[in-house]
């Protein structure tokens, strides 16, 4: 759940950008030179279609989406730690680091679900970048306050256990502080990770949209 300071329809478009950006080409690279970060064994390069993208985009979170064995841990036969932490993005040139969250990561299926902020994205040609993964000792680099910029009130992935689980990823410190309602139903599957179901009073089944608020203690 993702809430700017902005109007809503601005909100859909982000969101749909978002998602149409997703089904990027990933695939092992050839023919490039790893210009840094050799401590990394593994690298795929990353293209966003300038197809997808209407206008120029700044420092702008890409949703990414892959399950790949490669991207399962050693112990499951791929090139992962166990919890994921050996992941890095940057730019084409290598002389830009992109902050990523990581929001869901499994290491026995290789799928992964990761927001990376991308710091520039052109409507006029392909846009490049690298993710590098594999290194058994390094610790984890990702950074969610940074993909999410000022301009956001607060994000929530809704993957949690319970109530007081569910984080703001960015940096305004509005994450859940209890529960209202009845009957939640947490880590449900959905198109994008995990969701929260907001069943109705009897505990049925049905899936109801919240309008949710940042006032301290009433996020739902």
């Amino acid at each position: 759940m993702i809430k700017r300071k902005i109007t809503i329809g601005a909100v859909i478009t982000i969101l749909v950008l978002s998602m149409i950006v997703n089904p990027m080409i990933i695939t092992k690279s050839s023919g490039y030179e790893t210009q840094s970060y050799t401590d990394f064994t593994y690298y795929k390069s990353i293209t966003i279609s300038n197809s997808f993208i209407a206008k120029h985009l700044n420092g702008f979170p890409v949703l990414l989406m892959n399950t790949s064995d490669d991207f399962k841990s050693v112990f499951n036969g791929g090139h992962l730690q166990d919890d994921g932490d050996d992941i890095e993005f940057w730019s084409a040139d290598n002389s830009t680091e992109f902050p990523y969250e990581v929001e869901l990561y499994d290491n026995s299926t290789g799928e992964i679900v990761i927001w990376v902020n991308v710091s520039s994205i052109s409507p006029s040609t392909d846009t490049h970048f690298w993710m590098y993964y594999g290194n058994e000792t390094c610790g984890s680099n990702q950074n969610a306050s940074s993909v999410w910029d000022e301009n956001y009130v607060a994000v929530y992935h809704m993957n949690g256990t319970t109530a007081t689980d569910i984080y703001d990823s960015t940096g305004n410190g509005h994450s859940v502080s209890s529960e209202y309602g009845n009957y939640l139903q947490y880590q449900k599957t959905e198109n994008i990770g995990y969701s929260v179901y907001f069943p109705n009073t009897t505990g049925e089944s049905e899936k109801h949209k919240q309008k949710p608020s940042i006032e301290s203690g009433k996020v739902f």
